[in-house]
């Protein structure tokens, strides 16, 4: 999901904005938008306090998979900057709760080496991600949006599976 959410906010979005027709102030103020949309992630101890752990992150993670879908049809301007203002919330809002579960997961004595060694795998998994999404868009954007849901959907069942572990 994280590296899905850095590719199409930073990457895949200028691409999305002109498939819609946007001129390029209106791509500016439509990044400069989505960006601070990112102050929304002060919001995750609430949220996951409020909804729990479970519903919290399957909502976020779904939300996300919902954005990529609507990227991957999307041909309005309005639609594609609501979708990508959608994923960055969402992934704001997953990301502490994220980090502390990684956190919580680690049991062994030497903590620093376990959780280097879950950073290599998750830099392992950001380029492949990427290569992947780069590789689809060259020739299809719409199927690199398709594909960053997939991803996400993934990585949904991946997380209901971690909270019943």
């Amino acid at each position: 999901m994280g590296e899905v959410h850095h590719t199409v906010t930073v990457f895949l979005n200028q691409l999305q904005y002109v498939r819609c027709g946007m001129s390029g102030a209106a791509i500016g103020w439509g990044y400069a938008a989505v960006t601070l949309l990112g102050l929304m992630g002060a919001l995750s101890a609430r949220l996951t306090r409020r909804l729990g752990e479970r519903r919290a992150g399957a909502g976020m993670l779904i939300l996300c998979a919902l954005a990529c879908g609507v990227l991957a049809a999307a041909r309005s301007a309005i639609l594609s900057v609501a979708a990508i203002a959608l994923l960055r919330v969402a992934f704001q809002l997953f990301a502490p709760l994220s980090a502390r579960m990684q956190n919580d997961w680690v049991t062994v004595p030497d903590r620093a080496a376990a959780l280097s060694v879950n950073a290599v795998a998750g830099d392992a998994a950001a380029i492949a991600t990427s290569l992947l999404l780069g590789g689809l868009a060259e020739t299809d954007l719409p199927s690199a949006m398709g594909a960053g849901a997939i991803l996400c959907a993934a990585g949904l069942l991946l997380f209901l599976k971690s909270q019943r572990a």
